[in-house]
């Protein structure tokens, strides 16, 4: 069977040329997808642009950044199919993988480190010392999904920007300090009220863990 290829390209003085060739169909529906590889590549390297992040000289560590990176936008494709009607851009889909990845507790299981954590610091209580570990969360951190502000419509026109979108931090209000946050809680903010907790998340760069604290305030 027998289809046409259209390709359009411009003049130098702007005019939009279109140009027909007829050729057999199996050609023309490799044309019609064969640009996907482009814009993949787009999206891993301009968008997510993991190697500008991870700077090396070491070969090995360029293919797990690339592999990594092609699989986290195969992902975000695959999920956007699924979920046509509310899809994410690659920022979006980055910072919720990386929350989600931090904060995976399958099944409810604990990980032995922070079961290190909790029974090290209940027995600095009782034994009336105190702890320079990060206060322990009892409840379960997927309780508390923290989830990027620039999800939000509010901070749309942030995205891309060099500061993003950020809030006082509620934990850090509460101990008197002024700290910027770029998360919020899902499960206690209420974004139809313009109601939102925003959290700087889990050991951020200050060395808090508000995260945590917050989940264990909610107690």
């Amino acid at each position: 069977k027998v289809s046409l290829i259209r390709n359009n390209r411009y003049t130098s003085d702007g005019t939009l040329v279109t140009t027909e060739v007829q050729c057999p169909q199996l050609v023309s529906q490799y044309y019609s997808a064969s640009s996907k590889i482009d814009v993949h590549n787009h999206m891993r390297q301009g968008l997510l642009n993991i190697e500008a992040a991870w700077v090396t000289h070491t070969w090995w560590h360029r293919l797990v950044a690339t592999l990594f990176g092609v699989i986290v936008i195969d992902a975000m494709l695959a999920y956007n199919f699924e979920h046509s009607t509310n899809p994410k851009t690659v920022d979006e889909f980055a910072n919720d993988l990386s929350l989600s990845l931090i904060f995976n507790e399958f099944d409810g299981h604990v990980p032995e480190n922070e079961q290190r954590r909790l029974s090290s610091d209940s027995n600095a209580e009782l034994s009336g010392e105190s702890s320079n570990m990060s206060v322990p969360c009892a409840v379960p951190f997927n309780a508390h999904l923290l989830k990027s502000l620039l999800s939000l419509p509010l901070y749309q026109d942030h995205v891309g920007s060099k500061e993003g979108a950020c809030r006082k931090c509620s934990v850090c209000s509460a101990k008197g300090k002024r700290n910027n946050a770029h998360h919020y809680c899902v499960t206690c903010s209420d974004i139809s009220k313009n109601s939102i907790v925003a959290i700087c998340g889990h050991q951020s760069e200050r060395g808090t863990d508000c995260h945590a604290t917050h989940c264990q305030n909610a107690l």
